[in-house]
C-alpha cells in the first residue's frame, strides 16, 4: 500500500511522483501553467511508453 496516495492536499501528488516538487514551492521559478503543462507532457510520455511495451508483449 502507498499511504501517500490516500492523503489529502498537494504533497501526496508530489510524493507519488505525479507532479514535480517545483509546482509546490511558495514562489515557483516558472509560471504554474508551464509547470503543469510539463508535468502532463511527461505523464503522457510515460503512458505512451507503457502502452508500447504492453502492445509488444501482446504480439
Amino acid at each position: 500500500m502507498r499511504p501517500q496516495l490516500f492523503g489529502l492536499g498537494a504533497a501526496p501528488l508530489s510524493l507519488a511522483g505525479l507532479m514535480p516538487r517545483s509546482v509546490f514551492r511558495s514562489e515557483p521559478e516558472d509560471p504554474i501553467a508551464a509547470l503543469l503543462g510539463a508535468a502532463a507532457s511527461s505523464a503522457g510520455r510515460w503512458v505512451q511508453q507503457d502502452l508500447n511495451v504492453l502492445h509488444k508483449g501482446l504480439e
